[in-house]
């Protein structure tokens, strides 16, 4: 109780001398507090986007960031997995389509080039033989193989004919054949 006290008498005992400030100076100070704040402001804006530009917020490299903000990244992060769910709660999304996705994928031949079937020789319980048992279903698996593309060197003889005239005439390659000797193809 005695702290307070004491700050009561030190209130009370200020100088009665000093005078107030008239409301027109308060005004002014105001007006000039506010064009300090202004240009105070614009600075902090000024320096902000001068020193608070890294590889998250601009285009630049992640190594030009510094090993102050990259410790800084790690320490974010690690505090942002120890407060944030395990993976498997919440909205994380697994590989693959969604569930209630319908899907899409290629779709079955109704004739393939060629049909292999392929049976069981022995039950998987106790090694019978299954020659003449009874089938009891047959799954369809079609498997598209896509043969290795493979070069058809095709060679193109031009003649050349001497007509009665003199003059030597040369066939002509198709459209879309280049010249040289060797060339890739037309397709």
């Amino acid at each position: 109780m005695g702290g307070v006290r004491g700050l009561i008498m030190c209130v009370l005992v200020e100088p009665a001398e000093q005078q107030r400030p008239s409301y027109d100076e308060l005004l002014a100070r105001v007006a000039e507090q506010d064009v300090r704040i202004a240009a105070l402001e614009e600075l902090v804006a000024e320096l902000s986007r001068k020193f608070g530009v890294d590889s998250r917020n601009s285009s630049k490299p992640p190594s030009s960031d510094g090993p102050g903000s990259r410790a800084e990244r790690r320490r974010a992060e690690r505090e942002r997995r120890t407060s944030e769910p395990a993976e498997g709660r919440g909205e994380k999304r697994g590989r693959g389509g969604q569930a209630g996705h319908a899907g899409r994928g290629l779709e079955f031949t109704a004739v393939p080039d060629a049909v292999e079937v392929i049976e069981p020789d022995v039950c998987g319980s106790c090694h019978a033989g299954l020659d003449h048992a009874a089938a009891v279903r047959v799954e369809r698996v079609q498997v598209v193989d896509i043969p290795e593309a493979e070069a058809t060197v095709t060679e193109l003889r031009v003649v050349s004919r001497r007509c009665g005239c003199g003059r030597v005439s040369a066939g002509v390659l198709p459209a879309g054949v280049p010249g040289g000797r060797c060339a890739t193809g037309r397709t």
